[in-house]
């Protein structure tokens, strides 16, 4: 099951310790930091609820040996859009009609448009943040607060996703 709760405490104490940056008048860097290191327990946070949800889709498939590249191959993923990395994994997993399935199942709802958003705006926050020094860099990452509110929103679109991956695979 995808928990929000650990995250959630995260982000909200990078956003408290934001905030009294922001108050106290604390050196740019400090603000950055605070940011940066939010968007990177976030997006760490997706890729680890995208390995549960593949996990879900696979119960009870990874019985035999040979099924071992299935799990080599979901551990050695190191990214989270879409197109690039979490479909094309769902795909080698349980097979293209599966996916066009539950993309059907998602885009019902106008979810899966909200899902590759989401997940298109952090990789790219994410990949800067990773990649570059706060003292070095003119970047603006988006506060704490406001990865809360992405957070809100995406939350209950993977919860969505593992539930059907739970009703297609009992």
């Amino acid at each position: 099951m995808i928990s929000n709760a650990d995250i959630l405490i995260s982000l909200q104490t990078c956003d408290a310790k934001y905030q009294a940056a922001l108050a106290n008048g604390a050196p740019a860097i400090d603000v950055i930091l605070y940011s940066k290191l939010a968007v990177i327990e976030y997006c760490g946070w997706i890729e680890m609820s995208q390995d549960l949800i593949v996990y879900r889709f696979l119960k009870n498939k990874l019985v035999h040996a040979d099924n071992k590249v299935l799990d080599i191959k979901i551990n050695k993923n190191y990214g989270f859009d879409y197109d690039n990395n979490f479909r094309p994994l769902l795909t080698f997993a349980i097979g293209l009609e599966a996916v066009a399935s539950f993309e059907q199942h998602l885009n019902a709802g106008g979810k899966l448009q909200i899902l590759k958003s989401e997940l298109s705006k952090y990789k790219q926050s994410r990949d800067s943040a990773a990649h570059t020094m706060a003292a070095a860099t003119t970047q603006i990452y988006q506060s704490p607060s406001i990865i809360i509110a992405s957070l809100n929103s995406l939350f209950p679109i993977l919860t969505d996703v593992y539930n059907y991956a739970i009703q297609t695979n009992p």
